[in-house]
């Protein structure tokens, strides 16, 4: 029996798209019979990815008006049928490497009960065809995101490991719009479950990308679809993310409470969120988003 089940829904395999995804799943099936793969979604080349890397499929899923997959419907597959204990959902172009089984296993030793487990990505160019042939291909693709790439900030959250079964009923949330990744992290946080930062064990590669799959980044940060998410979220008191960690995982795969300038600059940005919700489209404009401001503020504590 698989150990981990990781569960994705990818984009119509079209343009950067195609070889982005590939990327993702053939690293996910690179890292052996301990994870479960199951692509989830009858978009445009997905039955075809499944077929070429042997990972399960399930092409019906409930979407948005704009056809986009539903949270609630997405995880309740992907627990559904997982077939091991624990679940990972994770966006369709995140590359993990063979430092997350090991990651995930040792937290599920460590906690007893429910759990949340998240990490900041790193951003890296990969513009040509991952090679997953060599034995030491992850410890490659570590230090080559290490030494090109850029660790991203807190605030966005791309992936999320945790018990089969902990999520049963969520919001119509529309995935890869704004908003969801932050409220299933409060949501965690107000049932007193603990969300674990494992940002500095797993690497999790982000692949570049433009915003084609949605229109353009206008739509996807102000269409209907991410209307539609802020309607659900409420207020931005209800956006928690990496930064509100309870707890971090260290590279000696222990637990610790989460300590630190990250999580210290977090409480601030809660206290400025109804600032930020009134000024975001301005911020966008003036390419002075969330992400780039708490970036800056990090880097003057630090100076």
């Amino acid at each position: 029996m698989a150990e981990l089940t990781l569960f994705a829904t990818p984009k119509p395999f079209r343009d950067s798209f195609a070889r982005i995804q590939t990327n993702a799943i053939r690293s996910w099936a690179a890292l052996g019979a301990g994870v479960e793969v199951i692509l989830i979604g009858d978009d445009e080349g997905v039955a075809a990815a499944a077929a070429t890397f042997g990972v399960r499929h399930v092409p019906e899923v409930a979407r948005s008006p704009k056809n986009v997959p539903l949270l609630d419907d997405l995880w309740r597959i992907g627990q559904s049928e997982a077939s091991s204990p624990t679940c990972l959902f994770a966006n369709a172009d995140i590359v993990f490497t063979d430092d997350l089984g090991p990651a995930i296993e040792a937290i599920g030793r460590t906690i007893d009960g429910p759990y949340l487990v998240v990490g900041q990505r790193w951003d890296l160019e990969l513009d040509a065809d991952l090679d997953t042939s060599k034995e030491d291909w992850g410890a490659v693709l570590r230090r080559r995101a290490r030494e090109c790439g850029r660790l991203n900030s807190p605030l966005w959250v791309d992936w999320f490991a945790f018990p089969r079964g902990q999520y049963p009923d969520l919001p119509p949330f529309i995935i890869g719009r704004p908003g969801y990744d932050h409220w299933l992290v409060w949501h965690t946080l107000t049932r007193g479950i603990p969300v674990i930062d494992a940002t500095h064990v797993v690497t999790a590669v982000h692949q570049h990308h433009d915003y084609s799959h949605g229109g353009n980044h206008q739509s996807v940060w102000f269409g209907d679809d991410a209307q539609t998410n802020r309607a659900l979220l409420g207020d931005r008191a209800q956006m928690r993310h990496i930064g509100h960690a309870t707890h971090r995982l260290h590279g000696d795969l222990t637990l610790a409470e989460a300590r630190g300038a990250k999580y210290i600059l977090s409480g601030a940005h809660r206290r400025l969120a109804p600032i930020l919700e009134r000024t975001m489209r301005v911020r966008h404009h003036l390419g002075m988003d969330a992400e780039h401001l708490q970036a800056a503020a990090m880097k003057f504590r630090r100076s």
